[in-house]
């Protein structure tokens, strides 16, 4: 599916973002994604910006550190890829935010170490000490309830369509059907929306997503998560890497455009905000040992210690 500039920016959610969007005289003209350097130029950046700072590193899960699969549950994390992440979570914290539900992250990857975020960040757990849910997320819940019997009603025989049902939203996968399906399923999703005022459409990579209606994704999940872990350290101190493949990422990689660095892990080509590409969960791999042996070693960034205990509100200014 071709991706113009105007579905970037449509799959922003609305609303008061003051906490999680950087301001809008910051944010960077949209750019292709093969228009970007390979992220192996990011280097020489990193080895002069990483010392002094505070290192954060958030990863989306499917197509990022697993490759994308026909189904879920087909999507593993490869044993390689958990050692990395191991090494990784030892030298700076480590967040993975996906839109699977947060405990079936954590089964995937199964790391103590690192923090999780699921359901685009309406669910965050890390390190035992804070917690999140949102609360308009759970409002929402009934009405997501109802959608999904909807759905299943008059999906079910759709060949190729499946439904994932997640703590927070109901997905409609559909990479394994004829184009020819995708108007009707369009439509009935569009039918269900309009009686539940409640809900909205997010679309991913051969996905649609009925969601709760608030402000809310993986952008602002990423800079919660960087209020819990920094309480009241200085914007300019801070130094968060996101890299992420679909267009729910679009969110993280605008809030660290100008924070730090986005890395997009696509072979395709679309607008996007990251600074840099990578084309594969493999490449993802050496950059991140990379990352590992020639920076975070060589060059100590300033120490997080322990997680903070401070908890942001949805509408802590991120400035």
């Amino acid at each position: 599916m071709e991706v113009g500039a105007d579905e970037i920016e449509r799959v922003q959610v609305s609303g008061d973002s003051r906490s999680i969007q950087p301001a809008q005289n910051e944010v960077k003209p949209l750019q292709t994604i093969q228009a970007l350097p390979h992220a192996s130029q990011a280097f020489a950046r990193l080895l002069q910006e990483v010392p002094g700072k505070a290192v954060a590193i958030f990863l989306d899960y499917d197509g990022t550190l697993s490759p994308l699969a026909d189904q879920p549950e087909q999507a593993e994390l490869a044993p390689a890829m958990r050692t990395t992440l191991r090494r990784l979570a030892v030298r700076c914290p480590v967040g993975i935010i996906s839109g699977r539900d947060r405990e079936d992250v954590e089964r995937l990857v199964q790391l103590d170490s690192v923090i999780y975020a699921g359901c685009h960040g309406f669910d965050i757990m890390g390190s035992k000490r804070y917690r999140f849910r949102h609360e308009e997320g759970v409002h929402a819940l009934p009405a997501l309830r109802q959608a999904e019997v909807q759905l299943r009603r008059h999906l079910q025989g759709v060949e190729g369509v499946f439904l994932e049902q997640k703590k927070f939203s109901v997905a409609v996968h559909y990479r394994l059907t004829h184009s020819q399906n995708l108007p009707m399923v369009q439509e009935v999703i569009e039918s269900i929306l309009a009686h539940q005022p409640h809900l909205q459409k997010i679309e991913g990579l051969c996905v649609y997503e009925l969601r709760p209606r608030v402000a809310w994704d993986k952008g602002a999940a990423l800079w919660w998560i960087l209020q819990a872990l920094s309480g009241q350290r200085q914007r300019e101190e801070v130094l968060p890497l996101y890299l992420g493949d679909d267009l729910t990422d679009e969110a993280a990689l605008r809030v660290v455009q100008e924070r730090g660095l986005g890395i997009v892990v696509n072979e395709g080509d679309r607008p996007t905000y990251a600074q840099y590409r990578l084309a594969s969960p493999d490449e993802v791999k050496l950059f991140l040992d990379r990352l590992c042996d020639e920076v975070l070693d060589q060059h100590i960034s300033r120490d997080w210690g322990e997680f903070q205990t401070h908890e942001p509100s949805v509408t802590d200014e991120g400035g």
